[in-house]
């Protein structure tokens, strides 16, 4: 999922779920998948500007998971540590839009293990 940015046209990911979260971090390489076919969200008003609201958790408590060990092995090869996966390894996410109306949209919402 990504988003043009009205001001400088740049295109942002939003999520890749072959890349994030807890599942692509931690369970299974998913970076040779296909993207999934290009769709641009217009709402019932015909907004296509919106205001982005992303929302990740995590349940995983990685002390207890990983209780001998300060560095833990990624599915990439990488090793990091628990503090880095306490803040990137969220394992549900949504992501909203708000329109200028004030309408909020759900663009996905996905628990990821």
């Amino acid at each position: 999922i990504y988003a043009d940015s009205v001001h400088s046209g740049e295109r942002i990911t939003l999520f890749d779920e072959r890349y994030n979260g807890y599942e692509a971090l931690l369970i299974e390489d998913n970076r040779e998948h296909p993207l999934s076919p290009e769709i641009q969200f217009v709402d019932k008003d015909a907004e296509t500007e919106f205001e982005i609201i992303i929302l990740g958790c995590s349940s995983t408590d990685f002390d207890d998971e990983y209780t001998a060990t300060e560095q833990v092995r990624l599915i990439n090869g990488d090793w990091v540590n628990k503090e880095y996966l306490k803040c990137n390894a969220f394992d549900f996410i949504s992501i909203l839009i708000r329109n200028a109306k004030g309408q909020v949209y759900t663009i996905l919402e996905m628990e990821l293990c």
